[in-house]
This record gives C-alpha cells, sequence and structure tokens, in this order.
C-alpha cells in the first residue's frame, strides 16, 4: 500500500512537472507571438493538469486562442485593405501581448498608411545612415516625425555655433544613435569617433538623447531605431585684397586666384571710398562630403586717407591720384612738370645773359632784354608751379578727410562686427 502510494505520488509529481514546462514554452511561444506553438504547449498542459495548473494553462489557452483569432482576422482585414479594421485587431492583440512584434509590425504599416510622415526624413538622404533594423525595429524618424526633425536641426543648431566659436580650424565625428526597446526604455546614446579639441564636448551636452519620447502608436510602445553620423571639419582662410588707384589686386594665401574674387570685386567696387585694404575670411567647411562656405570681411584701412598730402609734397599729383582712386592727379602732376622745367629752363637762361650783358662791353642792351624776358617766364611759370604744389596739397588734405567721412559707414558697420559677404550655414 506503501508502494502504491508512493508511485502515485510520483506520477503526480512528474505530471505536475510536465505540465508546468509545457506552460513555460507555451509563455515563450506566446511572447514571440507564436500562437500556434503556444496553443499546442498549453492545451498539452491542460490535458495533463490538475487543480491550479489545470485553470492556469485553460485562461492561458484561451487567451492564445482569442491572440490567434484576432491575428487572422487582422490579417484578412489588411490583405482586403480594410486598414481599420486590421489596426484595430493588431491593437487588440498588443494590449493582450505587448511583445508580439509581427503585430507591431503591421500596426506600423497600417498607422503610416493613414498617418504618412509630414516631415521629409533626411536620413534617406546619401549624407547619412539609415540603420539595419533587422526586421525588428522600426525607424524612429516614420514613428516620430517632428520629434527627430526637431533633433536633427538641434544637432545642426550646435554644430553651427561650435564652427564659429572654436578656433579657426578643426574637426567633430560623431554618431547620435536613437533607439527604443519593446518597452519603451530608451536605450539612446552618443558616439564620439574623433575630436580636435577635448573642449568641443561641452557642446554636445546639448544633444540630449534621454529626452527624446518613445516611440508609441495608440498608447503601444514600437521598437525603433535611426541613426545619424555627422563628420564635420572646418577651416578659415585669409583674404586680402589691396585697392590702389583703381586696381584691385587679391592675394588668396599667397595666390592670386580665388573663387570668390568676382564677389569680392562687386562689393569693394560698391563703395563710396573703394581705395583701401580689405581683410576677409573664409571659413570652409565640409559636413558628410557636402561642402559649405562662409566669407566676410573683417577689417579695413582707408588708403585715401589726408596722410597722403606726404605724396603731393614729393610731387604734386601723387597725392590726387591716391585720393581719387587715380581718376585725377596726371593732368596735374604733368602741368607741374612742364612749368617746374620751364621756370628751372627760363632762369638759366636769364642768367647766361644777364652775364653777358654784364661782360660785354658794346652792344650790350640786346643781352638785358633776353634776360629780362627769360626772367619774366620764370616768374611766370615759378608761380604756376607754386600754385599747383600749394594748391594739391591743399587739394589733397581736404579730399583725404572728405574719403575718410565717407568710409566712416564701412567701419561702422565693422565694429558691430564682421561683414558677411556669403553665408551658408550647415542645415538638414
Amino acid at each position: 500500500m506503501k508502494r502504491v502510494a508512493i508511485l502515485f505520488f510520483a506520477i503526480i509529481t512528474a505530471m505536475s512537472a510536465f505540465c508546468q514546462t509545457n506552460i513555460q514554452d507555451g509563455d515563450r511561444c506566446f511572447d514571440r507571438g507564436d500562437y500556434a506553438c503556444a496553443i499546442t504547449n498549453y492545451n498539452n498542459a491542460f490535458k495533463n493538469a490538475t487543480g491550479k495548473d489545470k485553470q492556469i494553462a485553460e485562461i492561458r489557452l484561451s487567451r492564445a486562442k482569442w491572440c490567434a483569432d484576432h491575428i487572422k482576422i487582422a490579417n484578412q482585414a489588411f490583405s482586403n485593405k480594410k486598414f481599420e479594421v486590421a489596426k484595430e485587431n493588431y491593437l487588440s492583440v498588443l494590449e493582450s501581448n505587448p511583445k508580439d512584434l509581427y503585430a507591431i509590425e503591421k500596426l506600423v504599416k497600417c498607422n503610416n498608411i493613414f498617418n504618412p510622415p509630414t516631415t521629409p526624413i533626411s536620413v534617406s538622404k546619401e549624407n547619412f545612415s539609415v540603420p539595419s533594423s533587422g526586421g525588428s525595429e522600426h525607424s524612429y524618424s516614420a514613428i516620430n516625425p517632428k520629434e527627430f526633425a526637431d533633433f536633427e536641426q538641434a544637432n545642426f543648431d550646435m554644430m553651427n555655433r561650435l564652427i564659429y566659436k572654436e578656433g579657426d580650424q578643426g574637426n567633430l565625428n560623431y554618431s547620435a544613435k536613437i533607439k527604443f526597446d519593446i518597452l519603451g526604455a530608451n536605450q539612446s546614446e552618443l558616439i564620439i569617433k574623433s575630436i580636435s579639441n577635448k573642449s568641443l564636448s561641452q557642446y554636445l551636452s546639448a544633444i540630449n538623447l534621454k529626452e527624446l519620447p518613445s516611440s508609441r502608436i495608440s498608447q503601444i510602445n514600437i521598437p525603433s531605431q535611426e541613426i545619424l553620423d555627422f563628420n564635420l571639419n572646418w577651416e578659415t582662410k585669409k583674404i586680402s585684397a589691396l585697392v590702389k588707384s583703381r586696381k584691385i589686386t587679391i592675394d588668396n594665401y599667397g595666390s592670386s586666384n580665388y573663387k570668390y574674387s568676382s564677389q569680392l570685386e562687386t562689393f569693394i567696387k560698391g563703395q563710396i571710398q573703394c581705395n583701401g585694404l580689405y581683410n576677409f575670411e573664409s571659413k570652409e567647411k565640409n559636413l558628410n562630403g557636402i561642402s559649405y562656405e562662409d566669407l566676410k570681411l573683417v577689417s579695413y584701412t582707408n588708403k585715401g586717407g589726408p596722410a597722403n598730402v606726404v605724396y603731393s609734397m614729393i610731387l604734386p599729383g601723387w597725392g590726387t591720384s591716391k585720393v581719387t582712386n587715380g581718376f585725377v592727379g596726371k593732368g596735374r602732376m604733368s602741368l607741374f612738370l612742364i612749368s617746374a622745367a620751364l621756370s628751372i629752363g627760363s632762369k638759366i637762361y636769364s642768367n647766361s645773359q644777364y652775364d653777358k650783358y654784364k661782360s660785354e662791353a658794346y652792344d650790350r642792351d640786346q643781352y638785358y632784354e633776353k634776360a629780362d624776358i627769360a626772367n619774366k617766364v620764370f616768374l611766370i611759370s615759378g608761380g604756376i608751379s607754386a600754385t599747383i604744389y600749394l594748391n594739391d596739397i591743399l587739394y589733397v588734405f581736404g579730399r583725404g578727410i572728405k574719403n575718410n567721412n565717407k568710409s566712416r559707414n564701412l567701419k561702422n558697420e565693422l565694429r558691430k562686427g564682421p561683414i558677411l559677404l556669403i553665408e551658408s550655414p550647415l542645415k538638414p
């Protein structure tokens, strides 16, 4: 009798263990959405279980059959393009089994049919990588288009700030990985691949992946992923343009050829007072193989100011040419040289004739008359030369002050900051 009791107890224990194993196998099948497998295991457990195990097996068998029936209805509706019915049934399944990846995938397709993304998704461009979902993760940008677009713009805003505040050159290569699991847990991370200066990492703190909302459709968490790759390089270069006598000479770091020479010349010629030295900066940027460039005027020195009076003291007309961009000065210089040469020549001739007048004893009047005429020519031409000389000095000084006044607007603008000629900020 004792042996029978022991045997009966062993049989009951083995059946209970077999039932528990079937229930556990059914749970695993149920979690992955394999309801046929789950029904088979729960059914085996129900047939062999007793008491509480039989009740558990019955409840789970009923749930698995319910999910299988709704999946069948949803699939049939989807095939018949009755997407509202399909969506309702997939949602019902997910309320009972939030881990059903198949139901999630079909729900995402239904949702995209009803609510296609309204924001263009930049990750579809060649310069960004699109994650491989492996069939279990969906595109974050397709489910959360606005949040993704805002996040992407935040990255570009951060890089634009960084470029203008952190040195003349540098590089930043990083990835922003957005990832949410089936429970809505945020597994996103920022991966820095290379950085030219450790101080740049402070800017990355503005990229807060943890504030991103999870991917949800009708309160159901959707596993999703998106990866944005950013490989940024920038370099600042100097360009100078010297304008003298209407001639513009552009020096592009030792080369006279510059791709934006026409823009520089147009800007310079548009100034009221264009004579002078212009210093420009070119910021060349490259993001994921796409080139951007900014060009700005950073300083200006007026070369047509009153200091040019020194040149007029050396040679009248020279200073005038400098303060008038070469429009005036050559005729004045020629007239001064002619009158000065005539004055000097007349004086020499007058002196020679007067010496003859003093040395001759007879017929002296003709030498005196020639000396007198030559002396008058000397005085007249000398007066003309002196007038040209003084007038040129006064003209250059006055014109130089006017030129300073004309260039004041440009200098006042530069006091506020560099003047942008070309601006191409990084953008999605």
